[in-house]
């Protein structure tokens, strides 16, 4: 039996990050929506569904946006 994920919206505004991201999927690059929210990373089709494909638990993990990596570099 599949298991439900929670419904959490691609464009929920309560998310803690989201943005298109290129994943490597069945031998190609395909650009997916991703939401981090609550631990969770949820994975979409695109920025306009309404239910993810995948989840995966971040528990764990250190998500940062890329930008502050480079803060203070010139």
């Amino acid at each position: 039996r599949p298991s439900v994920l929670k419904e959490v919206h691609a464009n929920d505004e309560g998310s803690d990050m989201s943005g298109y991201l290129n994943a490597y999927k069945t031998r190609r690059w395909k650009r997916l929506w991703f939401v981090v929210k609550g631990k969770v990373l949820y994975t979409y089709k695109a920025s306009e569904d309404m239910a993810a494909t995948e989840s995966m638990p971040l528990l764990g993990y250190e998500v940062t946006r890329l930008s502050t990596w480079f803060e203070g570099c010139k």
